[in-house]
């Protein structure tokens, strides 16, 4: 009886919030994700990535990320934890030192983030979501 009554008041307070309330389903990192880090002055220059994730509903992510420079492609595993609005992110293939890229959500479909490892060293990237 106790807990109706307790969920009873709150919903006079939740409908006050109205689109204010932080909808969890909006900052998943559940998608398909770009963007491009280490960007010079010369076109083309930089290094692309693509991840492909999945988040379960305990917030574990898994995945894989595609790294592209001009002639050459590296397919990455991809694991970590997602406590909104920060993730981390652990990128890893065989051969190659940890790739970490650390996010903050800036809007549902856009976060900042930085990669750290494997020859980045608090490197930005932004990435955006192309697909759900």
């Amino acid at each position: 009886m106790r807990a109706r009554t307790a969920a009873l008041l709150l919903l006079p307070l939740l409908a006050a919030c109205g689109d204010d309330i932080i909808r969890p389903g909006d900052y998943t990192l559940q998608g398909t994700w770009a963007g491009t880090a280490g960007q010079g002055e010369a076109a083309g220059d930089g290094y692309g990535f693509t991840f492909v994730l999945e988040q379960s509903a305990r917030n574990d992510v898994t995945g894989t990320a595609t790294v592209v420079v001009p002639g050459s492609t590296l397919e990455l595993d991809v694991s970590g934890d997602w406590e909104y609005p920060t993730f981390e992110l652990v990128l890893s293939a065989h051969d190659y030192q940890d790739l970490v890229y650390r996010g903050n959500f800036e809007a549902a479909d856009s976060i900042d983030g930085t990669l750290t490892g494997s020859g980045f060293s608090s490197e930005p990237l932004t990435i955006l979501r192309t697909a759900p």
